[in-house]
């Protein structure tokens, strides 16, 4: 949770779990470790200091991350990301597992209004597991985008999702995430159903989110912007709206941004930090 830093509701889920998993001392099969991600941009409430951290996930960046000690690095997340290898390598080696062995939930909020889903690799068994939280499940962002945990933590060969739970400053983001752990722990095997109370309102809850929304839908378009570009996203829209191609949907240091294409909006940006101005999605049938 948090590896933007003004997504709190991550850190608020994992700390009502762990303070109830305490509380009820259940059979538990496995390890569960709840990760803060960007503390630093957290502190302050930004997404991010100097570079979004949830863009840093190359290899070659990794690689330059691990060879460098600690005081050798001067961006925050930099070090941010170095003290987040060190805990997962130590986190493998504790349990003595195989990345296929883990499971990697991603949690994060969203500038927009509407939609809670999930965005899910395309290649490994990430897509079942996301499935069983009963929200749309969007496939293919190893297309538009990389850098990402997701992406590299999958292509570690490890089950890994994102979970997006609603808009950053809504109390109810972080009730579906916490709910999302409760049901991806016991999708997963570390518990059973019966031994969390309140389950049934959990699954009601998320089940009532994905209502009226597309089962899976697939990355398209992404719209890819910096600093310079003055982005300002047209004020209205929300998650899986329908938008035509043609529609003026922002603006920017050119002029209009029109659609490229039919499709539903997701993620239209609504805050000063990003690098994703919006994406646009379409439906797919689930296999």
């Amino acid at each position: 949770g948090g590896i933007h830093g003004n997504e709190y509701s991550g850190i608020e889920a994992l700390t009502r779990v762990f303070a109830k998993l305490k509380r009820l001392k259940p059979t538990f099969n496995g390890f569960f470790a709840g990760i803060a991600g960007n503390i630093k941009a957290l502190q302050q409430g930004v997404r991010f200091l100097e570079k979004d951290l949830n863009r840093q996930w190359f290899p070659e960046n990794i690689a330059r991350i691990e060879r460098a000690k600690k005081h050798e690095l001067t961006s925050p997340e930099d070090i941010e990301q170095k003290e987040l290898l060190t805990r997962y390598h130590y986190i493998r080696s504790r349990n003595n597992l195989q990345h296929t062995d883990y499971v990697m939930l991603d949690l994060h909020t969203t500038s927009a209004r509407g939609g809670t889903y999930t965005i899910a690799p395309s290649h490994n068994k990430s897509k079942e597991i996301a499935l069983a939280l009963h929200l749309p499940v969007i496939i293919g962002l190893e297309k538009v985008i990389n850098g990402t945990t997701l992406h590299y933590f999958s292509e570690q060969d490890m089950a890994s999702f994102c979970l997006e739970a609603g808009q950053h400053q809504n109390p109810a983001s972080a009730d579906r995430m916490e709910a999302a752990i409760w049901i991806t722990l016991c999708t997963i095997g570390c518990m059973k159903a019966e031994d969390i109370p309140n389950f049934e309102k959990y699954e009601a809850l998320l089940k009532e989110r994905g209502r009226g929304l597309p089962r899976m839908v697939k990355f398209r378009y992404r719209h890819a912007i910096t600093e310079k570009d003055q982005f300002v996203m047209r004020l209205g829209y929300k998650n899986f709206q329908a938008i035509k191609e043609g529609e003026h949907l922002a603006d920017d240091v050119k002029g209009k941004v029109l659609s490229p294409c039919d499709g539903l909006i997701l993620m239209p940006l609504y805050q000063k930090q990003g690098e994703d101005g919006f994406f646009i999605v379409e439906t797919v049938e689930v296999d």
